[in-house]
């Protein structure tokens, strides 16, 4: 026998939620292979690929994970600013403090209840964690601020 999706209701009109989860070998998929996966979509594959895509995209884009990357803008610049220090990882501090107030605007952007992309997401925890990347070793000049710049237009769509 085959069940329509329209027949699957709740008494109040809405679908069951659990229906429609994704299952636990996708949940598990999304969270070990995080990292592959945000690299697909910071390279702009659909989050319609897979459904290990579309938990990663929406687990992206949801708040809580917006404010732990929002936070972490905001520990680059404060770790910019900060005098040296060997017990800490350093960014690139003339890099980083000439991209501060677009640091601090993709902040509050992503605390904003608006919706963001997943792929601008994405391409922030991507820049944040590559510590061979342009906010920590030598790159050439303007390398920060123009993957800042393409996170956050991507972010907007």
């Amino acid at each position: 026998m085959l069940i329509e999706a329209d027949s699957l209701t709740l008494r109040d009109g809405s679908p069951p939620i659990r229906a429609f989860a994704p299952g636990p070998a996708v949940r598990l998929l999304a969270r070990t292979r995080a990292r592959a996966l945000d690299r697909a979509l910071a390279a702009g594959t659909g989050a319609d690929g897979s459904s290990a895509l579309a938990l990663r995209a929406a687990r992206l884009t949801s708040p809580r994970m917006r404010s732990r990357v929002a936070d972490h803008l905001e520990r680059l610049l404060e770790a910019a600013e900060a005098p040296p220090s060997r017990r800490r990882v350093t960014p690139r501090r003339t890099v980083v403090l000439a991209e501060a107030a677009q640091l601090r605007e993709t902040a509050a952007l992503l605390r904003r209840p608006t919706p963001v992309y997943a792929r601008g997401v994405a391409l922030l925890t991507r820049l944040l964690a590559d510590g061979t990347g342009p906010a920590y070793a030598p790159s050439r000049e303007g390398a920060f601020a123009e993957r800042l710049r393409e996170a956050r237009a991507a972010l907007r769509g």
